[in-house]
């Protein structure tokens, strides 16, 4: 459990039914009247706004244009309780598949395009990113990660030689197709 002395989790009152899930990761977990958003982690000098939509409320707000004023609102606001935001982000959860087969087939295509005009719209004018889950559930995981690593400051250093491979020569082939996979 995350201590409430690193991160405070403010919750608007409309989202009451995650509530339960994020006060098993998070020690207080507070309702409130938000004006913008649906989550604020309020960390030491600065917070972190999350807008959270299900699948059926995205596409819904695409085609009403009503997230692209919400996403305005969000990327005007500042601050948040007294503090800087520091990161703003766009959490969708839900199945778009799922949403989609309930569509007609040649609306499909369309739908996709309008989709990934949409997502790439979000991250590069809005400067927001989206990050898609699968259900309810997965937001207390998804904000347990997303605490820990502002917490030790993975979400702003320079990636880690980890990740990099060394390029390995002079192998046998068959050595290089192990080595590929």
């Amino acid at each position: 459990m995350l201590s409430e002395n690193k991160v405070k989790v403010i919750l608007d009152h409309r989202e009451r039914k995650i509530q339960d899930a994020l006060k098993n990761v998070f020690e207080k977990v507070e309702l409130a009247q938000l004006k913008v958003g649906d989550i604020v982690l309020l960390f030491p000098g600065y917070a972190v706004l999350v807008e959270r939509k299900s699948v059926t409320d995205f596409i819904g707000s695409i085609r009403s244009n009503r997230l692209w004023e919400q996403l305005l609102k969000i990327m005007k606001t500042k601050k948040v309780f007294g503090r800087k935001i520091k990161r703003k982000i766009l959490l969708v959860h839900g199945s778009i598949l799922d949403n989609l087969l309930v569509l007609e087939e040649n609306y499909n295509s369309r739908l996709w395009a309008s989709l990934s005009g949409a997502l790439m719209e979000i991250n590069y004018v809005y400067d927001i990113p989206v990050f898609l889950i699968e259900d309810d559930s997965a937001v207390s995981t998804f904000l347990r990660i997303l605490s820990k690593r502002e917490l030790n400051g993975s979400n702003d250093s320079f990636p880690k030689p980890r990740w990099f491979r060394k390029k390995r020569k002079n192998l046998p082939e068959k050595e290089k197709r192990v080595y590929f996979l």
